[in-house]
């Protein structure tokens, strides 16, 4: 098979992972009505602290616009904060609010858990080869991306 052809292979096959992943995610989330994007930026800013949107887009690899929407509507929901730094009044940092950070730890353990059990489907092998194959994508898009931005590795 080509690597044009293995390339289509592996998006084909990603967008089914991600469908099954988004499915299993959505039934975890169905009590917070908080969408996989939502959890991704509540996600970072539990395990990271306060961002600025251009760092917080950088980690859930989304635009500026689509984070400040996203944070938009978490802040509607008493989710995340604004709040300006006192070092640089220029800065805006998002926040997990006090009253979600609560309850956040635990429901993000949950989902860990969620898909520890689902993981503990795969034999010790298939756990390796998905893991060995995520760490090589990754490693393969840092290098496309470094390539393409003449950057060296």
């Amino acid at each position: 098979m080509s690597n044009s052809n293995q390339g289509y292979t592996v998006f084909r096959t990603m967008k089914v992972f991600f469908k099954e992943f988004q499915k299993s995610f959505h039934k975890m989330s169905m009590n917070d009505h908080l969408t996989a994007p939502q959890a991704m930026v509540i996600g970072n800013l539990i395990h990271k602290g306060p961002m600025k949107v251009s760092d917080l887009s950088k980690a859930v690899m989304l635009s500026n616009s689509t984070v400040s929407g996203i944070i938009d509507r978490l802040e509607k929901q008493s989710i995340v904060m604004r709040n300006r730094s006192t070092e640089d009044r220029r800065v805006v940092l998002i926040d997990i609010t006090p009253e979600f950070r609560e309850t956040a730890h635990q429901k993000f353990r949950a989902q860990e858990e969620h898909f520890a059990e689902i993981f503990k489907q795969a034999s010790p092998e298939e756990a390796e080869k998905i893991l060995t194959g995520f760490k090589t994508f990754n490693k393969v898009m840092r290098r496309h991306r470094n390539q393409t931005q003449g950057l060296e590795e």
